[in-house]
């Protein structure tokens, strides 16, 4: 009987350590589902591990299931509670989910305690989509000194201070990007700010559709061709671009509030709710938003 049970305890470890090679091969090789199938049967024989929880999450993860990452790390922590791998990774699910203010707490504390470029500069996305942008100029900047050419943190960082009104802010910013490539999107895009900072409409929608020419999905593109058409009274365009916007971006705050201001005042209060309530979905803390949800009401 012992030499039998001591052979099955033996079977089962060979098979639970096929299992973490097999995901670990899988995931390096970025077949997400096999590594998924092999880390939820070594999971079945070892429920505790919180390394091969955290493996399980990310290949999960990477096949776009958030949400279930993040429970997978919850669990994770409640094994092995503070474990600082796990918290960063539920960190980052929470990010890619677009759930912002769950991630910020940890993302915070993670880009203050190790400020690595990843950290910070995700930290300044978290705050710039909660619309904080004075906070998030902080984070960006010490990102960008520690990569002085990564254009897409000079990218957001024009737009935070583009929002903040610190148009020297903007000037630096584009100065540097400029420096770097003034060819690129983000050149392009930074000319439009200037442009539209200068109430120059004709020089800046030249700019954000050279932008768009070159990449037909750049962030912000859509949404500053529709506040422009706002501005110049031309609400059908404007809204055409805000929906546009929302094709690539669905969860952009700005485009979903304008495009439920457009809809309420065209006297269609039920259709607009829903774009009001994602902008603060997103942002809780958005003004214009809740009043104009509130007029819907």
């Amino acid at each position: 009987y012992a030499q039998t049970t001591q052979a099955n305890v033996a079977t089962v470890r060979q098979e639970f350590m096929q299992d973490v090679a097999r995901g670990s091969r899988a995931l390096r090789a970025g077949n997400n589902a096999a590594a998924e199938k092999a880390f939820r049967q070594a999971l079945a024989l070892d429920p505790h591990s919180v390394e091969l929880l955290n493996n399980l999450a990310i290949s999960v993860a990477r096949q776009g299931r958030f949400n279930t990452a993040i429970d997978l790390y919850k669990q994770a922590l409640r094994w092995k509670p503070g474990d600082p791998v796990t918290e960063k990774n539920l960190a980052v699910a929470y990010f890619s989910a677009r759930r912002y203010k769950d991630a910020l707490p940890l993302l915070e504390t993670f880009a203050n305690k190790t400020p690595q470029f990843q950290l910070l500069y995700l930290t300044g996305l978290d705050l710039f989509a909660l619309n904080k942008y004075k906070a998030s100029a902080v984070y960006l900047e010490r990102a960008s000194q520690m990569r002085p050419n990564n254009l897409s943190t000079l990218d957001i960082l024009g737009k935070a201070y583009w929002r903040l009104k610190n148009y020297s802010g903007v000037v630096k910013v584009f100065d540097r990007v400029m420096a770097i490539d003034p060819n690129s999107p983000e050149a392009h895009f930074m000319l439009g700010l200037a442009y539209d900072i200068a109430y120059r409409e004709q020089d800046a929608t030249r700019e954000f559709e050279a932008v768009l020419a070159d990449d037909p999905k750049y962030p912000g593109a859509h949404r500053s061709l529709g506040i422009i058409d706002w501005r110049e009274h031309k609400v059908s365009a404007a809204e055409e671009e805000f929906r546009r916007e929302l094709s690539h971006y669905p969860d952009d705050p700005i485009s979903n509030y304008m495009l439920g201001q457009i809809l309420r005042k065209q006297q269609q209060p039920a259709q607009a709710v829903p774009y009001l309530e994602a902008a603060i979905r997103i942002n809780p803390s958005y003004r214009d938003a809740l009043f104009q949800l509130g007029q819907c009401y």
